[in-house]
C-alpha cells in the first residue's frame, strides 16, 4: 500500500527472497521506484501513529510489521534512496524442523481442550479473522457468541452473562479497551483478552492497559489461544 502510495504515476514493485551470507538467515526485500522517504522522515517511519500521509494514513502499517517480524525473531531494516524509490529487508531465522515444531506445540493425543463451560464472547470487525477465531474456539470446545462490532457486542451483552471478553484492539466504532470499560459497566465481573497484529508498545497509544487483560498476539496458533483463554479465566476476578 506504501508503494502504491508512493507512486500514483506508476512504477515498479519487486519482491524477492534471499540469504543472508553473514548469519543464514533468511530474507524478503519489497523494492518499489517511488519518491523515497525523506532523511527527516526516515528514523520515525516505524514509530507508532507516525504518518506523512495526513489524514489518509494511519501511521500503524509499519508498526504493526515491525512488531511481528520481531515476534518471529527478526529484523526490518528500510534502505531510501531520496526521491527515487524505498527498499524493506525482511530477515527472518530458520525454522525448526517440523517434529521439533509439532513436539513444542502437542496438546496430547486430542489437542488442547477447553478447561470449563465458560461463556465467551468474541467481538472481531473483520469477517475472515472472525470465522477463523470461531472455528478455532469450536475446535477448543467452547460455543463462543460473535458481534462483528462493538455496539453489537454491548447489546448481548445486555442479555447474557458472559465470562470473557475476546475482542479485537482496533476496530472502527470502540477500540477494545474502550468496549471493555463500557461491558464493565454491565457486568463487573467480566475478564477481557485481547488480540491484535499489532505490537504491544502500539496498544500502550491505544489504552490497552488501562485494566487488567491478557494480551495474545496475531497470528497466534491453537494451542496458544487455548492457554491464553485459560489463563484470563484462572485469573482472580477483576472486579468484585
Amino acid at each position: 500500500i506504501n508503494a502504491a502510495d508512493a507512486m500514483p504515476d506508476g512504477g515498479d514493485l519487486s519482491v524477492a527472497s534471499f540469504v543472508c551470507p553473514t548469519t543464514g538467515q533468511l530474507g524478503i526485500s519489497v523494492t518499489d521506484t517511488g519518491s523515497g522517504i525523506s532523511e527527516q522522515a526516515r528514523p520515525k517511519i516505524f514509530d507508532p501513529f507516525f504518518t506523512t500521509k495526513g489524514d489518509a494514513g494511519g501511521g500503524l502499517g509499519l508498526s504493526m510489521s515491525l512488531g511481528i517480524i520481531r515476534q518471529h525473531g527478526g529484523t526490518l531494516v528500510c534502505t531510501s534512496t531520496g526521491s527515487t524509490g524505498s527498499r524493506f529487508d525482511i530477515r527472518l531465522p530458520l525454522a525448526e524442523p517440523a517434529a521439533a515444531a509439532a513436539a513444542d506445540t502437542d496438546g496430547g493425543e486430542h489437542g488442547p481442550r477447553a478447561a470449563n463451560n465458560a461463556r465467551i464472547l468474541l467481538v472481531e470487525d473483520e469477517q475472515s479473522v472472525r470465522e477463523v477465531v470461531e472455528q478455532m474456539l469450536n475446535n477448543l470446545g467452547y460455543k463462543p457468541l460473535v458481534a462483528p462490532t462493538s455496539a453489537a457486542a454491548l447489546r448481548l451483552l445486555q442479555t447474557v452473562q458472559i465470562d470473557l471478553l475476546l475482542s479485537d484492539v482496533i476496530m472502527p466504532d470502540m477500540r477494545g479497551p474502550e468496549l471493555y470499560q463500557a461491558a464493565l459497566a454491565q457486568q463487573p465481573r467480566l475478564r477481557a483478552l485481547f488480540v491484535s497484529g499489532y505490537a504491544e508498545d502500539v496498544l500502550l497509544h491505544a489504552g490497552a492497559r488501562k485494566q487488567p487483560h491478557g494480551f495474545l498476539s496475531k497470528p497466534f496458533s491453537l494451542q496458544q489461544l487455548s492457554g491464553a483463554i485459560q489463563q484470563a479465566l484462572a485469573d482472580k476476578p477483576l472486579h468484585s
